[in-house]
């Protein structure tokens, strides 16, 4: 079995995105709408992965009950990787399942950086001038992290 390398935080990231997590925290929905704005602006084709979306259209979509609770269920999760941040792999269990589940819906490995680029941009419209570099690159290590650990079993990674 190959062996995926995932990089871990360093404590100075692991400050970093927990400090600008507040930001995000304080309305967990508003952020995760536009988490998923900024997934259908990049990949308008993923709107149909999403059968709860299937009879809205797209202009309405914030006002989707289901893709309300999906956004809320995502953001919480990233929130749990804000919380173990400094150890992710704890995580890793939970995040291998639900990246199982995704790929039972649909959801394939060229997905992942679509979704990544999009909390990014999210990330930079909530934070604006504050979203620099290093904050930029600490949000990109803990989801390529996350992103690891849902497509790859515990077996199947080292963390570097």
């Amino acid at each position: 079995m190959a062996k995926v390398s995932c990089k871990k935080l360093t404590a100075e990231q692991v400050e970093a995105i927990r400090s600008t997590w507040k930001i995000v925290d304080e309305d967990v929905l508003l952020h995760g709408l536009s988490l998923f704005q900024n997934i259908f602006k990049i990949a308008p084709a993923a709107y149909g992965l999403f059968s709860f979306l299937k009879d809205v259209p797209m202009d309405e979509m914030t006002e989707s009950p289901g893709l309300q609770v999906h956004a809320n269920r995502v953001m919480g999760t990233v929130g749990a990787a804000v919380q173990h941040a400094e150890d992710l792999s704890a995580l890793h269990c939970t995040l291998y399942s639900l990246g199982t589940k995704h790929s039972g819906l649909g959801i394939k490995a060229e997905h992942y950086p679509i979704v990544g680029q999009a909390l990014l941009q999210t990330l930079s419209d909530a934070f604006g001038d504050t979203f620099t570099h290093d904050i930029r690159e600490a949000w990109a290590t803990l989801y390529s992290g996350v992103s690891c650990m849902m497509q790859n079993s515990p077996e199947e990674v080292t963390w570097l």
